[in-house]
């Protein structure tokens, strides 16, 4: 979903974990209908949830129009709250999924920060979201035309970027920077795109470069799940049953102790490619 990348794939043993998301496409056509409709009654709720968040932020934002910092902090605060109901609190309740979260978003040190998260799942910008406060996101052009989306756009200073424009990007990195400098946080999910098979692709380097340039802390984040849901190029509409995400906060790296943006985008790579790999192997020894 958000700024593409292409490159390296991660290299450790993924095959216990990958051998569970292969399994599942054979047994995805066996959901019990009773979890069909639990599925589907989330996903309605989901829809009627952001309805109602549009217009109500709409309405604040008419009346907090000439207050544009306050509005996007009010509205920003809305959505965090909102996606805490929903995808950390009742999804989880409904046994959509199951949900662990270690470390904090708020631990990491300073106010404007960038968060690095690996990206398989439609899910993990809903998950951050909901757990990262004041934050606002680097959006892929092609998806302006999602109304959700332009309005989070216009009312959250998220950040859209055509990767093929250069223009584009330069006006992207300056409202990131616009946002950081604010004290807001900025999700960037460098890969690009959703892997397909859970490996992490090569980082591209914008995050990175923001990074050095006004010297702001990246944290990691490494986002795991036990069975591949809502991938690119997967098939299945319904979660999995008995699907858990993972996600950890890894300790934030300070820019100034390197070099380049290539050598902060290396160690960043590394820490979460570490951090899966420890995660899948205490997995695979708990089945």
């Amino acid at each position: 979903m958000f700024f593409v990348a292409c490159g390296r794939m991660l290299v450790f043993d993924w095959g216990g974990i990958l051998g569970q998301m292969n399994g599942l496409r054979a047994d995805c056509e066996n959901v019990s209908a009773t979890f069909k409709a639990k599925a589907w009654l989330a996903y309605s709720f989901f829809a009627l949830a952001s309805a109602v968040f549009m217009a109500f932020s709409a309405l604040l934002s008419a009346v907090l129009a000439p207050f544009a910092e306050t509005r996007r902090r009010v509205v920003s605060w809305l959505l965090k709250n909102m996606l805490g109901a929903l995808v950390l609190k009742g999804f989880v309740r409904a046994k959509c999924y199951g949900l662990e979260v270690f470390g904090s978003a708020e631990a990491a040190k300073g106010k404007g920060k960038i968060f690095v998260s690996n990206h398989t799942s439609i899910l993990d910008p809903l998950i951050l979201l909901s757990l990262v406060p004041n934050a606002g996101v680097l959006v892929k052009s092609r998806y302006k035309s999602w109304l959700v989306v332009r309005f989070l756009i216009k009312c959250l200073n998220f950040a859209v970027v055509d990767e093929h424009s250069k223009e584009s990007i330069v006006s992207a990195e300056k409202e990131m920077e616009s946002l950081l400098l604010g004290g807001g946080n900025v999700i960037i999910f460098p890969e690009g795109t959703r892997s397909p098979d859970g490996r992490m692709r090569q980082f591209r380097k914008l995050a990175f470069k923001l990074a050095k340039n006004l010297d702001i802390q990246v944290v990691p984040v490494a986002v795991l799940s036990k069975y591949a849901f809502l991938s690119k190029g997967g098939k299945w509409f319904y979660p999995p049953e008995g699907n858990i995400f993972k996600v950890k906060f890894l300790e934030g790296i300070l820019p100034k102790n390197f070099k380049s943006a290539a050598e902060l985008s290396d160690a960043t790579f590394d820490a979460i490619s570490k951090s899966l790999s420890e995660m899948s192997i205490k997995w695979r020894k708990k089945q």
